[in-house]
């Protein structure tokens, strides 16, 4: 790889990814900390642990609280996203966008994985 004045090493060139992933970070970080509640917990929820809107829900309810907030979890995620994309860089955006995507599908396919596994467990006890 060859940088402004001629080749990269490849501990430098790790070193400046890293760098750049750790200022991505920041700004993702300090955008949703700029972001009015509930959208920044529902974005921290949802991003970060990887929570199901049914989950980021019950979270955000509360033990003592009535209300439902399944049906607005996700417009509140979602709400927050578009908040956040006003206030990122689009080149940082983009970033967390496909790392996020990349999260999910890989925990989605962890959880379908896990439940074939599952059924397949139950299946082997069941038979005689």
């Amino acid at each position: 790889m060859f940088g402004e004045y001629g080749f990269v090493p490849p501990e430098e060139r790790y070193q400046q990814e890293v760098q750049k992933e750790d200022e991505r970070n920041e700004a993702i970080g300090k955008a949703i900390q700029s972001l009015e509640e509930p959208y920044a917990t529902a974005l921290r929820l949802r991003y970060f642990r990887r929570m199901t809107t049914q989950e980021i829900a019950d979270e955000m309810a509360g033990p003592n609280s009535s209300v439902n907030y399944a049906s607005s979890a996700r417009a509140k995620a979602l709400r927050g996203l578009a908040m956040l994309e006003k206030n990122l860089d689009p080149a940082v955006f983009r970033y967390f966008s496909n790392v996020t995507k990349a999260n999910h599908k890989s925990a989605n396919y962890q959880e379908k994985l896990n439940k074939l596994r599952t059924e397949k467990l139950k299946n082997k006890q069941n038979k005689p």
